[in-house]
């Protein structure tokens, strides 16, 4: 190496040394004090302008009063085997939302139907495909299903939600 090329290298690191101490002080000088600009949630009258995390909920309304049929919406499988339907009986409560959930994987019979005449259902449930309805019982009582293809019945129950005591 030369003594040309030596002295220049020193020179560039030099430069670089004081270039990065100017750096750390310059940038020292731009520390912003955020502590002015929090909003002092306490003085604010417009909720609005609050983050929605500190807003109050107004007690105008509420979420009853904008969605009064909000229910929890129940899972029920029903499969259409070789066998018959599993599970034959299902038991399900007056007033509730029931999502029923068809499945056929009865090997035999690649093509079959499920009826619900009383809840005026009738579907096709070819082989492994998942077929979706929903139902909301109105009245107590035993109501039946059945596929026309292989014979096969089920039974769906309705109680009443609120049980009563079997004996005082």
């Amino acid at each position: 190496m030369s003594s040309v090329s030596f002295k220049t290298a020193q020179h560039f690191i030099k430069i670089g040394f004081v270039t990065l101490l100017l750096l750390g002080s310059f940038a020292q000088a731009w520390e912003v004090d955020m502590s002015r600009r929090k909003l002092d949630f306490d003085r604010i009258s417009d909720q609005n302008r609050l983050p929605a995390s500190e807003q109050t909920v107004s007690s105008g309304f509420s979420v009853e009063q904008i969605l009064p049929n909000l229910q929890p919406v129940h899972d029920i499988v029903i499969l259409n085997t070789d066998k018959g339907f599993v599970p034959e009986n299902v038991v399900v409560q007056k007033g509730d939302v029931y999502k029923i959930h068809l499945v056929n994987v009865n090997s035999d019979k690649k093509n079959i139907s499920f009826i619900m005449d009383d809840f005026a259902e009738s579907h096709s449930t070819p082989f492994a495909v998942d077929k979706e309805f929903e139902i909301s019982p109105k009245k107590t009582g035993e109501y039946t299903f059945h596929c026309p293809e292989t014979s096969y019945r089920g039974r769906l129950i309705v109680i009443d939600s609120q049980r009563k005591p079997a004996s005082k």
